[in-house]
C-alpha cells in the first residue's frame, strides 16, 4: 500500500471513530442539559399576609423554576420577597435581614440562603431558577421584609 493511501485510510478511521463516539455521548449529554425544569408558583393572597401554597414537594437535586407573584392589594402597598433557606437557619437569616437592607431586598449574604427573589411591589412577579437541595428534608421559605416572616411562610419538602 502506498504511504499516502495508508495515511488517508488512518485519517478516515480516526474521523469515523470520533463520529461514532459523538453519536453515543451527545444525545445523553443533550438530554440531561435540556430537560425542562419543574415549574413552581407561589403568590401572596390579596389582603391576607400569607403565601399560597404554604407547602410544596420536589425531588432532591431537581432543577426548579419558581415564579413568585406579589398579589397583595395595591391599596395596602406591601412589598414582599420569597426566600428559601436551609433547615434550622430561618431565625438567623430573619435577624440579619434588616442589616442587609432594602438595597439587598432584606436578604443577607449567607450560605444558609438557597434561593430568593427580589423585593416585589404589588402586582409584580419574578421567575427564578435553582436546583433543589441535594439532601432530603424540610426547607422553610418566607418573606424577609422586616416583620413579615412569621405570617408569610411555607415549607418546601425535598424528597429522596
Amino acid at each position: 500500500m502506498q504511504p499516502e493511501r495508508k495515511v488517508n485510510l488512518a485519517y478516515r478511521y480516526s474521523i469515523a471513530s470520533c463520529l461514532l463516539s459523538l453519536s453515543v455521548t451527545l444525545p445523553v449529554a443533550w438530554a440531561h442539559t435540556t430537560r425542562p425544569p419543574h415549574l413552581l408558583s407561589v403568590s401572596t393572597k390579596g389582603t391576607e399576609m400569607s403565601f399560597e401554597p404554604t407547602e410544596m414537594t420536589v425531588r432532591a437535586g431537581q432543577h426548579l423554576s419558581l415564579t413568585f407573584k406579589n398579589a397583595s392589594d395595591p391599596a395596602v402597598g406591601f412589598s414582599h420577597n420569597w426566600v428559601l433557606v436551609k433547615p434550622g437557619t430561618k431565625a438567623n437569616v430573619v435577624a440579619a435581614g434588616p442589616q442587609a437592607g432594602q438595597e439587598k431586598d432584606y436578604v443577607p449574604d449567607s450560605p444558609d440562603v438557597i434561593a430568593h427573589t427580589h423585593l416585589l411591589k404589588p402586582g409584580e412577579s419574578q421567575t427564578i431558577q435553582f436546583t433543589a437541595p441535594p439532601k432530603p428534608g424540610d426547607y422553610p421559605y418566607f418573606c424577609n421584609f422586616p416583620g413579615h416572616s412569621e405570617l408569610l411562610k411555607g415549607m418546601l419538602h425535598v424528597t429522596g
